[in-house]
């Protein structure tokens, strides 16, 4: 399940022209989701595994550094993500059935208008097998509030529905800025 998540929600960074050079992005720094008691298609996503059993609770911790991106996991020992029981690796998470499809780099496009009527950024994920994951991303409240697309992909689709950019922002799905 939250193998999946991560798949869906690694659809962010921003800037409105391309940066594929390792300069810093609008999405510099490390932002942290919401807290997740659960995954489920209640987040607005149907790839998530439904014999996955995770901690009370858990948030993901996005971190961007130039064009690159990376992942972590908090675990919490209670529901409300306030006692931190430890941060591991998306490796050692289970975030991804298959090491390879960690996204590793992005790269930032155009600004379009979303489904939604706001304008947004086109958003890249480059995963360590060369596999790219199109999404969108906006910033809110002075750049401190991060949100991504509404995942496209469905079971059904598998790997082809990497292709798809979504159009529409999951507001239900928010990132801070921490750092």
């Amino acid at each position: 399940m939250m193998k999946k998540l991560l798949i869906l929600i690694f659809f962010f960074t921003l800037q409105a022209c391309n940066h594929d050079d390792g300069a810093s992005t609008e999405l510099e720094g490390s932002w942290a989701s919401i807290c997740i008691t659960s995954i489920s298609p209640s987040l607005g996503f149907d790839l998530f595994d439904s014999t996955f059993t995770g901690p009370p609770s858990s948030r993901i911790i996005h971190t961007f550094h130039g064009n690159s991106t990376s992942t972590a996991v908090e675990i919490y020992t209670d529901t409300d993500c306030i006692n931190l029981d430890s941060t591991v690796s998306t490796i050692e998470s289970n975030l991804f059935v298959n090491v390879d499809d960690i996204p590793i780099t992005f790269k930032t496009g155009e600004q379009i208008t979303s489904a939604n009527g706001v304008q947004v950024k086109e958003i890249d994920f480059i995963t360590a097998n060369g596999t790219i994951i199109k999404n969108i991303y906006l910033l809110q409240d002075d750049n401190n509030t991060l949100y991504f697309g509404i995942g496209v992909c469905s079971a059904s689709l598998g790997a082809t529905c990497q292709n798809e950019r979504p159009t529409e922002i999951f507001y239900d799905f928010p990132y801070t800025k921490i750092n």
